[in-house]
């Protein structure tokens, strides 16, 4: 399995190389109405409107400032059997990852800062730390996104 690692929050985390389709230098984000936190609202990719996704706040994790190394990771995902491209705000794009077979391992029950029904699995990347591998479907669900934002069913406020 190959994953693209990007940094938001403070932690690497891995996207499935299959759902990511490129890499892009952050750009303007037009705010809409009524969205929830988590989706910053939309940019304007070669002529294409795309939502743009806080991964920080999908994943509950803390933001933080734009700088010159924010960058957005567009990614595809099915939404009610549609395929639909999302771009994922980052605070850096990492590495590129080979997972082979073993090398996959549980996240601890305990102590990571991202719900476990996020992850796949976590992987070493250096002597001493570790990427945290997303199953992107599940972080990017309408559902998780609305939760992520505090908002149920759909309203405002719980």
């Amino acid at each position: 399995m190959q994953f693209v690692t990007v940094f938001v929050g403070g932690e690497e985390v891995g996207l499935p190389i299959e759902k990511v389709r490129e890499i892009v230098e952050q750009r303007p984000v037009t705010r809409v109405p009524s969205m929830p936190a988590t989706i910053l609202g939309v940019t304007n990719l070669r002529g294409r409107v795309v939502p743009v996704v806080d991964l920080a706040g999908a994943l509950r994790l803390g933001a933080r400032a734009a700088d010159r190394w924010s960058c957005f990771a567009v990614v595809e995902t099915t939404f009610d059997g549609d395929k639909l491209q999302l771009a994922l705000h980052v605070d850096a794009i990492g590495r590129v990852l080979e997972v082979g077979d073993g090398e996959l391992q549980a996240a601890p029950t305990f102590g990571t800062r991202v719900r476990l029904d996020y992850l796949v699995g976590m992987v070493a990347v250096d002597d001493d730390r570790f990427a945290l591998l997303l199953d992107v479907a599940r972080v990017l669900s309408p559902g998780e996104l609305l939760a992520a934002a505090g908002l149920r069913d759909g309203a405002p406020g719980g």
